[in-house]
């Protein structure tokens, strides 16, 4: 199953409870916390999704032997 990771999804609002030193911090790189935070949480879930896949491939391997 591929992750549903596209830019033109919709978007609503979410509360997430972030440091507020980080998010001070944050604010001094970006002018939109927001997308930056879609964008590396989007990043994460692409890169757990290839970590499964990966798994899953080497147990196919594996169950073929």
């Amino acid at each position: 199953m591929k992750p549903a990771i596209t830019h033109q999804s919709h978007k609503r609002p979410f509360n997430l409870l972030l440091n507020e030193g980080t998010v001070k911090q944050a604010r001094s790189f970006t002018n939109n916390l927001s997308a930056t935070v879609d964008l590396l949480l989007a990043d994460y879930v692409a890169k757990r999704y290839e970590e499964l896949l990966a798994i899953q491939n080497l147990v196919d391997a594996v169950a073929e032997r």
